[in-house]
C-alpha cells in the first residue's frame, strides 16, 4: 500500500501534508535562507549575499522538483546534499559561495525535522482537544446513567458511564500536557561538521543564537547530532498518546459486540456494512483507530534502538528516522482523529439496558443437585433456584441462605453453597 492510500485510513489530511517530502525539504530551505540571515547579522557574510540565498530559496520552494532531489539523495547520501546543489545553481554570482556557509547536511536535515516536529505537535494538540470536549460531553450527560463495570472482562459492579468517559477525558488532558512540553523543548541543530562549528570562528556560537532565535527554536547548550534523546523523548510520548487512544477504542469496540450491544457508532451511507452479512454494524472508526495506534507504536519502538549511535555521526540509526519520524505523526494523528469522531458520534442503542438500576438481566436456572449417599436421599429431589451473578440485587452480607427475596415464597432449603460464588 502505498502512503498515500495508507494516509486515507490511518491519517488526517494536515498532518500527511505536514511530514510530506515537499514539507521536508521547504523547511530545509527556510532553514538555509535562515542561516544566511543570521550569518549577515553576524557580519560573517555580505548583506547582499543573504538576501540573493533567501530569494533563491523562496523561487526554489516554488517549483521544486522532489522526485528529482530524493533520486540524487539515493546517489549522494542525503537529500541535504541534492538540495544545496539545486539552491546553490538558483544563487547569483556574489552569493553562491555563502550557501549553507558552516554548516552540514545534518544541522540542515535535523532542524527541518524539528520544525515539522513543531507543527505536527501543534496539529494534535487541537485534535486532542476536540476529542478531549467530545469527551466532557458524554461525561456530564451521563454522570447518571449506570451501565455494568467489568472487570477482567466479566461484569463486576454498576457504574456510571460517566465515569469511564471522564477517565478518558482525564488520560487524553494528560497527552495535551505532554504533548506541549515537548513542543517547549524543539531544539535547534547546528553544530558545523563535527560539532565544532570551526568554520565560524569565534563566532559560531553567536550565529547559533541567531539562527535559533529567527527559527523561533530552543537553543541548545550544545550540539546533539548522534544523541537522540530528543528524538526519542518526542517519540516515545506519541506513543504513548497512540496507546491512549487505542484504549479508548477498544472499550468502545467492546461495548459494541453484538453480545453486549450497548453502544454503536452512528450510521452514515456505506459506513460499517458488510460484503457478505447484511446483519453486521461493523465499528469503522474505532477498529481504525486500533489498527492506527498499533503502527504508530510500531514506529515508536524503531526510533527508540535510534539512541544508540556512532560517534559524531550514526551509520543507519539516524536515516531511519527519516522514515519512522514522519510516520508516526501521521499514524498518531490518524489514532486520535478516529478516536474523536467515534466518541463524538457515539450513541447509546436502544437495547442498551441503561439507566436501569441494575443493567444486567438476573438469569433464573434450575441447579441440578449432587447425587448424595443413599442415606442422605429424601424421597423427592426438589429444584432449587439460583441465581447467576455475583450477589443477588437483596443481598446486604456474603451469607445469603435464601435463593429468594423475604416474603417472595417458598425459600430453597439448599445450604448458601448453592448460590454463585462471588467472582
Amino acid at each position: 500500500m502505498s502512503d498515500t492510500a495508507a494516509d486515507a485510513l490511518y491519517s488526517t489530511p494536515a498532518m500527511a501534508a505536514a511530514f510530506a517530502p515537499r514539507s521536508h525539504l521547504r523547511q530545509m530551505l527556510a532553514f538555509e535562507a535562515a542561516l544566511a540571515r543570521a550569518e549577515a547579522r553576524a557580519g560573517i557574510i555580505p548583506p547582499a549575499a543573504a538576501q540573493a540565498i533567501a530569494a533563491a530559496c523562496q523561487t526554489l520552494d516554488v517549483d521544486l522538483d522532489v522526485e528529482a532531489i530524493y533520486r540524487d539523495a539515493a546517489v549522494a547520501g542525503t537529500p541535504a546534499i541534492s538540495l544545496v546543489r539545486a539552491l546553490t545553481a538558483r544563487v547569483a554570482d556574489g552569493g553562491r559561495d555563502y550557501v549553507h556557509w558552516g554548516a552540514t547536511s545534518q544541522d540542515a536535515i535535523d532542524t527541518a525535522t524539528v520544525l515539522q516536529m513543531r507543527d505536527g505537535l501543534t496539529l494534535l494538540d487541537a485534535d486532542l482537544l476536540r476529542l478531549g470536549a467530545a469527551c466532557a460531553a458524554l461525561a456530564g450527560g451521563h454522570r447518571h446513567t449506570l451501565m455494568a463495570g467489568r472487570t477482567l472482562l466479566q461484569q463486576a459492579l454498576p457504574m456510571p458511564f460517566g465515569l469511564k468517559a471522564a477517565r478518558w477525558l482525564g488520560a487524553a488532558m494528560r497527552q495535551v500536557r505532554a504533548l506541549r512540553a515537548q513542543q517547549a523543548a524543539l531544539a535547534l541543530q547546528f553544530g558545523g561538521a563535527v560539532g565544532t562549528l570551526a568554520a565560524l570562528g569565534t563566532q559560531g556560537l553567536q550565529v547559533a543564537a541567531l539562527l535559533a532565535a529567527d527559527l523561533g527554536l530552543l537553543l541548545p547548550d550544545l550540539p546533539w547530532h548522534a544523541e537522540r534523546d530528543r528524538v526519542a523523548g518526542v517519540a516515545a510520548v506519541l506513543g504513548i498518546t497512540a496507546g491512549t487512544t487505542a484504549k479508548i477504542a477498544q472499550d468502545i469496540t467492546l461495548l459494541a459486540q453484538s453480545e453486549v450491544g450497548e453502544v454503536a457508532e452512528v450510521s452514515a451511507p456505506g459506513k460499517g456494512g458488510s460484503s457478505a452479512m447484511p446483519q453486521k454494524r461493523n465499528p469503522v472508526d474505532a477498529t481504525l483507530a486500533l489498527a492506527a495506534a498499533r503502527l504508530a507504536l510500531g514506529q515508536a519502538a524503531m526510533l527508540l534502538p535510534g539512541l544508540v549511535q556512532e560517534h559524531e555521526r550514526a551509520t543507519g540509526g539516524w536515516q531511519a528516522e527519516w522514515v519512522a519520524v514522519p510516520a508516526l505523526f501521521r499514524y498518531t494523528a490518524g489514532a486520535v482523529a478516529h478516536v474523536e469522531r467515534c466518541v463524538a458520534t457515539w450513541r447509546k442503542t436502544a437495547a442498551c439496558p441503561w439507566p436501569s438500576p441494575w443493567p444486567w438481566r438476573w438469569r433464573r436456572t434450575w441447579a441440578v443437585p449432587r447425587r448424595r449417599p443413599w442415606c442422605e436421599r429424601s424421597a423427592r429431589a426438589r429444584p432449587t433456584t439460583s441465581y447467576r451473578c455475583a450477589r443477588p440485587p437483596w443481598a446486604t452480607d456474603g451469607s445469603v441462605r435464601s435463593s429468594r427475596p423475604r416474603g417472595s415464597g417458598r425459600r430453597s432449603t439448599r445450604p448458601a453453597t448453592s448460590v454463585a460464588p462471588a467472582l
